[in-house]
């Protein structure tokens, strides 16, 4: 069934025309043909049959058989109506017409030619009697009635469905131009992030180039007075970290700038129990005054990977102070080491563990895609967790984030053993 609608507003438009039908029924009383108040009974039966064909429309929109079964029960009403205005010789067969119609632009082909088997069955009955006198003549008439009945059907369905199917092309292509559109603008929105993140990775350049002098002077001022024998303790851990800090700045600008040469960097065999330390370390202070508690689990096991190991403690790094921004009335931070057997061999998974209110489920599925960031009002650019799992990535693992049961977020860096022969040593920009 098609057009639900529009087939329940035609069913009641022709329960309105059965309706004037009886009310010149009852002004023709005077005809003699006319059988009263028969006929005028069988007229309100018909409404009442047309205003439940137009109830069925509604209450089974997607099945054939309610509405066939009413156009049926019409046909039988018309051929009572037919049979109390003349019989054969009634020119209120034309009745059949109206529930004909709507049965061709409602009905598939199948049913439709059930019911038009039906409208000229009833018709024929009216040639069926004892004192009925068959001849060339009513065979004829019959045959003539039977064969308008079947054109009218037939050519009516045949517009109906043209309809159909150039709705049902037009539904289609709105569809697809629905997706085109939806696509273009997915490829404009990615257009657009790409040339964002093409200039960033130019300014990062650019900034790396100009860091590489102060980052010099900064070291080795740091390192003229960590020569001096008569330093306070306090004084030479705090030149000792600015050092270890502007150092790890040197290796992040130098990896920065062959990234945008295009060049390939040799990896070497890290130990990244190490690089998370370096990290923690890097971040005592912040985590300190933020009423951080660090839990390590990972002693001093060696857990060896090939690769850049500037880039896995810039991982760490976003990752413990992302976790540090979490709790800002403190909490615990937890990082963990451990060696996994995985489909695609062994690997090390270093988790991150938070105890902060964790990260919205809206967010979560699109964590790191570049600039979506929960701290927009708070300088966050939504570029540090993507550029960590592209780093992971180019490592040859991954970076996954899903929250903890009780509250929090883990944090999951899984990278391949340096063991596996199946790594290259070699790590493409």
């Amino acid at each position: 069934m098609v057009h639900e609608r529009a087939g329940s507003i035609l069913v009641r438009y022709e329960a309105a025309l059965w309706s004037v039908l009886g009310a010149l029924a009852y002004l023709a009383r005077d005809n003699t043909r006319l059988v009263y108040p028969d006929v005028l009974w069988l007229f309100t039966l018909l409404l009442v049959v047309s205003l439940g064909a137009a109830w069925a429309v509604r209450r089974w929109p997607h099945k054939d058989w309610p509405h066939a079964a009413c156009t049926v029960a019409s046909f039988a009403v018309i051929a009572g109506i037919q049979a109390r205005s003349g019989g054969p010789e009634s020119n209120l067969w034309v009745l059949y017409f109206l529930p004909l119609f709507s049965s061709a632009l409602l009905l598939r082909g199948r049913e439709l030619a059930w019911v038009a088997v039906g409208a000229s069955l009833c018709d024929a009955l009216m040639y069926v009697g004892p004192d009925s006198a068959w001849g060339p003549a009513v065979g004829f008439e019959l045959a003539v009635k039977t064969g308008v009945l079947w054109a009218a059907a037939g050519s009516t369905w045949i517009l109906a469905e043209s309809e159909r199917r150039a709705r049902a092309r037009s539904e289609s292509q709105r569809e697809t131009l629905g997706r085109l559109e939806c696509d273009l603008k997915e490829a404009e929105t990615a257009r657009a992030r790409d040339q964002r993140l093409a200039a960033v990775g130019l300014a990062s350049a650019a900034t790396a180039h100009d860091l590489a002098t102060p980052l010099t002077v900064i070291r080795g001022y740091a390192q003229l007075r960590l020569e001096q024998t008569d330093l306070d303790a306090d004084l030479k851990k705090d030149l000792e970290r600015i050092d270890r800090a502007a150092s790890f700045c040197q290796q992040l600008a130098s990896t920065t700038l062959s990234t945008a040469r295009g060049g390939e960097r040799a990896g070497a065999r890290v130990n990244l129990a190490q690089s998370a330390e370096n990290a923690l370390a890097l971040s005592e202070d912040v985590l300190k005054s933020r009423r951080i508690e660090v839990s390590r689990d990972f002693a001093d096991a060696e857990f060896p990977v090939q690769g850049q190991g500037s880039e896995l403690e810039r991982i760490f790094l976003n990752l413990i102070a992302n976790a540090a921004k979490a709790m800002p009335d403190g909490g615990t931070l937890t990082v963990r080491l451990s060696s996994l057997d995985t489909p695609e061999g062994e690997c090390v998974e270093a988790r991150v563990e938070d105890t902060g209110r964790g990260v919205p489920p809206e967010v979560l599925s699109k964590l790191f895609s570049p600039f979506v960031t929960t701290r927009a009002g708070s300088g966050g650019t939504g570029l540090g967790l993507y550029l960590c799992r592209e780093t992971a990535r180019r490592h040859g693992g991954d970076l996954t984030a899903f929250n903890r049961p009780g509250g929090g977020a883990i944090f999951s860096l899984r990278l391949p053993l340096a063991e596996a022969p199946r790594f290259s040593a070699i790590i493409t920009a």
